[in-house]
């Protein structure tokens, strides 16, 4: 179960929004363009030790870094057979960039299941989706009837 993104899955594609040359993001109905890139790279800097994450021009050993350290990236091994796979995002207006940040990560696991991903709107704000009962519920719901061992 992930809630809300990660935020991190693409930082080269959040902090250079030029990079991604794909469709939108189609998150769910709810979300059909969802954003990816960050509104300001402050927080990245300072996780990544670089200066020019949401710059014009970024530099490129900054967009190297980031590519490096993101969740998703060059060699990665995304394939989890015996893993059941959810998202629960929380997509109330303005809905934040993690919600397009976690697309690149669905868009590139291969669980035992069809990545279920679950959009809420309304009660919730941001990240928190869990402010919504109603996704609080599914979720439990979820977790009890899929939780069995996979892993013997």
């Amino acid at each position: 179960m992930i809630s809300g993104g990660p935020g991190v899955s693409r930082m080269d594609y959040g902090c250079d929004k030029s990079l991604y040359t794909g469709p939108p993001l189609n998150l769910c109905p709810l979300l059909p363009n969802a954003a990816y890139a960050y509104t300001g790279g402050e927080q990245v800097n300072g996780w990544e030790n670089t200066t020019t994450c949401s710059a014009k021009t970024p530099l490129q050993s900054d967009i190297d870094k980031w590519a490096a350290d993101s969740v998703v990236t060059t060699g990665g091994n995304y394939t989890y057979p015996k893993t059941g796979m959810s998202w629960y995002f929380c997509v109330t207006p303005p809905a934040n960039d993690s919600n397009g940040q976690g697309k690149f990560l669905i868009d590139s696991v291969h669980p035992k299941n069809v990545p279920d991903v679950n959009c809420y709107s309304g009660v919730c704000t941001s990240e928190s989706v869990w402010q919504d009962k109603n996704a609080f519920n599914a979720m439990v719901a979820e977790m009890l009837s899929q939780c069995v061992p996979n892993h013997e």
